[in-house]
């Protein structure tokens, strides 16, 4: 049993470490296309799921199902975090998609932030479980600071949305990736319970707070780049 579950978590790894190198490869192709819009996001949000979804199946994996589930949770609450961005802080835009909106977000971005977070969710649980709660998570933050950003960078040039209005790195914020670095911390525990859990009723509840932590991350770090950092104040929507 134990060779077994060792075996399924090492099959497991191998498939989101492929899925992290086709988003990759995608997202890379697309921004070196000029006709490239909220089309092409949609495009490598339905390979990514339906080969999670075909996974899933083909391997029973029912701890990764329940991941996915909470996953979306996850992406649905995570438009608060998009909804301060653009009403509030007014730094994300996303009128270069030409995608019909979902309160002030692309329809697709629920899905494509649930498959971000599955993807740093399931490498971050592999972090805790061989460095420890604290050095996993924070190492899982180093990777959200780190592959986060490059599909800001990579959605710029691939017209999906850009940034402004505050510091950048190139053409991703600077408090975006203080913000990444607290969400991909949050995300590696969000991983590490949700794969022991077959509860979808508690796999929904910790989806719901992990997306609640993309909004601290949010206020963490445009907090202490743009408002305390460069005295920048929020337009709060009427």
């Amino acid at each position: 049993m134990i060779a077994n579950s060792n075996k399924k978590e090492l099959n497991r790894q191998y498939f989101v470490w492929g899925m992290v190198l086709i988003s990759v490869g995608f997202s890379f192709a697309c921004s070196r296309m000029a006709n490239s819009n909220g089309r092409s996001a949609v495009a490598l949000n339905l390979l990514i799921f339906i080969s999670c979804v075909f996974y899933i199946f083909k391997t029973r994996d029912k701890a990764l199902a329940c991941l996915l589930f909470s996953a979306m949770m996850f992406g649905v609450v995570e438009l608060l975090a998009d909804f301060l961005c653009v009403r509030s802080t007014r730094t994300l835009d996303y009128s270069m998609a030409h995608s019909a909106l979902l309160l002030e977000s692309p329809w697709w971005m629920p899905l494509s932030w649930a498959l971000v977070a599955l993807q740093v969710g399931t490498l971050g649980n592999r972090a805790i479980e061989r460095f420890g709660f604290i050095r996993g998570a924070l190492l899982t933050g180093v990777l959200g600071a780190s592959l986060i950003p490059f599909y800001e960078e990579m959605a710029w040039g691939a017209h999906w949305w850009r940034y402004k209005n505050c510091l950048m790195l190139g053409h991703t914020p600077v408090y975006i990736i203080v913000a990444e670095f607290v969400i991909g911390a949050g995300l590696a525990l969000w991983g590490h319970f949700t794969l022991r859990t077959e509860c979808y009723r508690r796999a929904a509840q910790l989806g719901a707070m992990a997306g609640l932590v993309t909004v601290i991350g949010g206020l963490v770090g445009w907090g202490l780049v743009e408002f305390i950092g460069r005295g920048a104040r929020p337009v709060w929507p009427p």
